[in-house]
């Protein structure tokens, strides 16, 4: 089974920009690991390395992002929400703003995500493809996107009430095909239309892929055997 990104853990680092000396912006989001949807934790701990540094607790933190200005340090930080394994990392703060994303794990596994689930799709001749589709933003769900293929056997659906989506598009006969149904087009009224292509096809394939949206007008395309490149993993 193939997965555009599959990554528990994703720090971007920024220039610092308007804060206290001697500490760091920090923001927190929280993410469905197989769905993308947005998470509550239950409890979020930072605990400092450097002993003069009281530590932090919120306990049911109610919301799915978070921001927060921490002292310059190296703190270690645990993460539990309900339904999901819990998740530890750490980090070495100096004067930075930072984006952190979670993607927690869930307990109980998504069948429709299952290996089995998909190969049991998979047919021949086409390349089986689906996933769930958010607001970038807030990581809600999004319902009722429309879903589009090019290629000579046009395809369309449209994202259910959780998101999920699925379709089979047909292999490339030539290569006119192969320049237009090598494209999934998802769009939905307020939002920028995404545009996944370039990706790699095969008979009875599969690839699960996690469409976020943003908010606005125009469109943003990815170009997926373009845009591969090592991330940072942490389970």
């Amino acid at each position: 089974m193939k997965t555009l990104l599959g990554i528990s853990l994703i720090i971007y680092c920024l220039q610092a920009t308007a804060q206290p000396a001697d500490s760091s912006i920090l923001h927190l989001r929280f993410r469905d690991d197989v769905t993308g949807v947005s998470v509550i934790p239950s409890s979020l701990s930072f605990i400092a390395r450097q002993h003069n540094i009281a530590p932090l607790l919120f306990i049911k933190n109610a919301v799915s992002q978070k921001t927060l200005t921490l002292p310059d340090a190296t703190w270690d930080i645990s993460v539990s929400a309900i339904g999901y394994k819990p998740m530890t990392t750490w980090l070495d703060l100096h004067q930075q703003t930072v984006n952190l994303t979670f993607q927690l794990v869930p307990e109980v596994p998504n069948h429709k995500a299952a290996s089995g689930y998909i190969k049991s799709q998979c047919r021949t001749d086409y390349m089986f493809v689906s996933g769930y589709i958010t607001d970038k933003v807030t990581g809600s769900p999004l319902a009722g996107v429309a879903i589009n293929t090019g290629g000579r056997e046009k395809k369309n659906t449209q994202s259910d009430s959780t998101g999920y989506y699925s379709l089979h598009i047909p292999l490339a006969h030539n290569d006119a095909d192969a320049l237009t149904g090598n494209q999934i087009i998802f769009s939905k009224a307020g939002y920028r239309d995404c545009i996944i292509t370039r990706f790699d096809m095969w008979s009875a394939g599969d690839m699960w892929s996690k469409v976020t949206l943003n908010m606005g007008n125009g469109s943003d395309t990815t170009y997926v055997l373009q845009r591969r490149e090592p991330v940072l993993e942490l389970k």
